[in-house]
């Protein structure tokens, strides 16, 4: 699921429905990267309404699946698109 150089792609089921998420993976020996991290609508919406709650509940996700794979750290990278902030590029880094 993590292989360096691969895409993470990856649907994950929300309480907003499905939400495809996309990265590029790197890996740097127990350290993952997720660089340009996106989210998407799985299903036939024409736009994704996530809050912090389901953001933070799919990084969670992310972190055990990591963590399963045996990794000691995360870091994901990601442009902010909603309204405050706009183009921010947020950097979360955590160990596991």
């Amino acid at each position: 699921m993590f292989a360096d150089g691969e895409d993470f792609d990856c649907v994950f089921d929300t309480d907003v429905g499905p939400v495809r998420v996309f990265a590029e993976t790197h890996v740097l020996g127990s350290h993952l990267v997720l660089d340009e991290f996106l989210f998407f609508p799985e299903s036939d919406q024409d736009r994704l309404v996530l809050g912090v709650r389901q953001t933070l509940e799919i990084l969670r996700l992310i972190r055990v699946q990591a963590k399963e794979a045996g990794f000691e750290a995360l870091t994901v990278s990601y442009h902010r698109v909603g309204k405050k902030r706009r183009g921010n590029i947020i950097v979360l880094t955590r160990s596991l």
